[in-house]
């Protein structure tokens, strides 16, 4: 994670393309708690250029950075499920976005 947020250089380009294809295949298989707030549905966050995206966590402990006066409920869900629960507005997925900070571009599944 470190080396593909470092801007890599041209000879790193084969070794980080193998480790964002292990980053995806890991990420596929994984299962990751999301934020509900009742009656307002999956929160989003929108970083400094304006993109949108929906925050992921991947435990407990990433959730309680982001959740604030018990106003989340949390729901866990398989990588599959994913799509189809992505909020309109959101470009894709942040996982931890308070460690981490990982931005995926996820489309969203009509329903």
């Amino acid at each position: 994670m470190q080396k593909i947020g470092t801007g890599a250089k041209e000879e790193d380009s084969e070794e980080l393309a193998e480790l964002r294809e292990e980053m995806m295949t890991h990420f596929r298989e994984g299962r990751y708690i999301v934020a509900v707030q009742e009656g307002q549905g999956v929160p989003v966050l929108k970083q400094k250029n304006g993109d949108t995206y929906q925050p992921l966590f991947t435990d407990l402990a990433e959730f309680i950075k982001f959740k604030q006066k018990n106003e989340f409920k949390t729901a866990v869900v398989d990588f599959e499920a994913i799509p189809k629960i992505l909020a309109p507005e959101a470009l894709g997925v942040v996982v931890n976005p308070f460690g981490v900070n990982l931005q995926l571009q996820i489309k969203r599944e009509s329903a």
